[in-house]
């Protein structure tokens, strides 16, 4: 799995900015960047995703962090592509890795 984390991975949260009028907006601000592959999600996967969490187009891989949850949003940095958390799984294999099952930003 280590030789397949190949491209950089920002992991993004929204972050309130004041507007210097009293109020705020709000932008995606980068928590971390990391080493991780994101590749689509098969037919099976998208079927059990949409089951569970919503329509699943693809599949996050990286290093175990406990500040990935469905508020957060994954950059892959090689082409610009984003996606939105839907799901974070800790597969068998203690804390090693996540899982993260997202869906295309358009």
């Amino acid at each position: 799995m280590i030789g397949l984390m190949k491209s950089k991975i920002e992991v993004q949260r929204k972050a309130r900015v004041s507007d210097g009028q009293g109020g705020f907006t709000e932008s995606w601000a980068t928590i971390s960047t990391e080493r991780g592959r994101i590749r689509p999600a098969s037919a099976g996967e998208q079927i059990a995703g949409d089951k569970e969490q919503g329509s699943v187009s693809h599949i996050a891989y990286f290093r175990h962090r406990a500040d990935v949850t469905s508020d957060c949003r994954l950059v892959r940095g090689s082409d610009g592509l984003v996606v939105e958390v839907l799901a974070v799984r800790h597969p068998g294999d203690g804390d090693r890795h996540l899982e993260v099952n997202c869906t295309e930003v358009q």
